[in-house]
């Protein structure tokens, strides 16, 4: 959490190669859509990330809302996300576009009441265990 007792989350993308998204992409593909889902008009490529925002808005919120903070009179209805872009190169970066841009559509479009403040960084290896 940060000092107002907003939560932060931090997404590292090192690891999102195109061929790892790709095979994510195909596999969520080829599953086929859960029963539960049929009728939706969601990609199922982007089910993940509703299920973030979902367990932001009915687990991590309410929790915060419950810890100490400087108002606890106001709910926590936001949150903060930092994106670490350490180790990914500017090739990286340009072939995730298409998924960042998802995830900015579906942020914006559904739950733009939840997001306080989003900062794109390179974060220092050795700091970066103290944020979580």
């Amino acid at each position: 959490r940060d000092y107002r007792g907003i939560p932060v989350y931090l997404f590292e993308i090192k690891h999102l190669t195109s061929k790892r998204v790709a095979e994510f992409q195909a596999k969520v593909s080829s599953s086929g859509t859960a029963y539960t889902h049929k009728e939706s008009k969601i990609p199922a490529r982007l089910l993940c990330l509703f299920s973030l925002y979902e367990n932001l808005l009915n687990f991590v919120h309410p929790v915060c809302s419950m810890l100490d903070r400087p108002h606890p009179e106001t709910p926590i209805m936001e949150s903060n996300n930092i994106v670490d872009i350490s180790g990914v190169s500017l090739m990286q970066f340009w072939n995730l576009r298409s998924h960042m841009q998802d995830a900015s559509v579906l942020s914006t479009a559904h739950y733009p009441e939840t997001l306080d403040r989003i900062f794109v960084c390179l974060v220092n290896p050795v700091l970066s265990r103290f944020v979580i």
